[in-house]
């Protein structure tokens, strides 16, 4: 099974009734550990804050949960592009869930992997609705590309 596949196959399993800790043990860098969900930037790895620009000011940052971004194209350059609406996360490996604003407004997933001490970015891919919640996402939704 290649990586894309798998991970394909880790989201869409959590999106139809799977649960995180089965979703988290079909991805290789989950292992077999549960994740933990997280509803804010505030609970996820330091260094998975910094990877998604938690600290960077304006275009290039990224907004919590329910904060103010750039939603449309008309852009403040004060705020950031992106939202953050939900993740899973373990020792090993984040899923994150963004929204992104401007003219292509989407939702996301961001896969994030740790090795050697050092949280890396892995995959992305587009989501449509939006997971809002753990619940929604377990329930059936589409993967777009």
């Amino acid at each position: 099974m290649t990586t894309k596949t798998t991970i394909a196959f880790v989201f869409s399993a959590a999106l139809s009734g799977g649960s995180l800790s089965v979703a988290a043990q079909e991805y290789p860098a989950c292992g077999r550990d549960a994740l933990t969900e997280a509803r804010s930037l505030e609970t996820l790895p330091a260094q998975v804050n910094a990877l998604l620009g938690r600290d960077r000011a304006g275009l290039d940052g990224i907004a919590d949960r329910d904060g103010k971004f750039n939603v449309t194209d008309v852009v403040d350059s004060k705020l950031p592009m992106r939202r953050f609406v939900l993740a899973g996360f373990n020792r090993r490996c984040a899923l994150v869930a963004i929204e992104r604003g401007g003219r292509g407004h989407r939702f996301e997933v961001l896969a994030f992997e740790r090795a050697d001490g050092k949280w890396r970015a892995k995959e992305r891919w587009s989501v449509d609705p939006a997971p809002r919640s753990f619940r929604e996402l377990r329930q059936p939704a589409r993967r777009t590309r």
